[in-house]
């Protein structure tokens, strides 16, 4: 999804932090056992990084995304040997010439590789958002419909009950009609009786009663 994507370009940009420390904190060290923790410190992010970057290349990209991806893949490679330049100085105790190489020649390529990343990072939000927006607008297009289908189906069991009511309440109402003009001893009267149903059978009933009597 959009979201994973922009997750696996803030794994990115955290790595490549992560790596950054580790080969400036390695050049402020001056006892080996720390030099080495921050150099394996280096290298485990660094290839945690080159590990991501290979997953988010196997994605479909846009050509600007594929874009953006190469020039970070490009500006770490470039990277990479002024760092073992770096950590050979200071695996000499040669601390300020480590420090020199990473101030004149690492940090502008470290600047623009975060710039780099830093675009990348905002076309996901965007993509995201985008995204996310799209997903409400179909959620609220199918909550439309929903609502939409319920209605018709309220109005359709509303009109089917008053159909239902009436039909059985109106050959009621003849029954007693006829029932009623009997009691009276009017024995002229008739009715049409249509149906076979058990309002059908009563006003039968009453007709042949009617029929009898008179």
């Amino acid at each position: 999804t959009a979201q994973q994507r922009a997750d696996t370009v803030q794994a990115i940009q955290l790595l490549q932090l992560r790596v950054v420390s580790g080969i400036r904190n390695s050049g402020l060290q001056t006892d080996s056992v720390m030099i080495n923790a921050e150099v394996d410190a280096y290298r485990k992010a660094l290839k945690e990084l080159q590990e991501y970057e290979a997953a988010f290349a196997q994605l479909t990209l846009s050509a600007e995304e594929k874009e953006l991806l190469d020039k970070a893949a490009v500006l770490r490679r470039q990277t990479q040997p002024i760092a073992d330049e770096a950590i050979n100085f200071t695996m000499s105790f040669a601390g300020e010439e480590a420090a020199k190489l990473l101030t004149g020649r690492f940090a502008p390529l470290q600047a623009q590789w975060a710039a780099v990343l830093d675009k990348l990072a905002q076309l996901q939000r965007v993509n995201a958002a985008a995204s996310a927006q799209a997903i409400a607008e179909a959620n609220d297009r199918k909550a439309l419909w929903l609502a939409l289908i319920l209605l018709s189906v309220t109005l359709l069991g509303a009109g089917f009950a008053v159909a239902l009511t009436r039909s059985v309440t109106r050959p009621l109402r003849a029954a007693i009609d006829l029932a009623a003009r009997v009691a009276e001893g009017d024995l002229s009267v008739r009715i049409e009786v249509s149906g076979h149903d058990e309002a059908a059978e009563l006003l039968n009933s009453l007709q042949t009663m009617t029929q009898q009597l008179s």
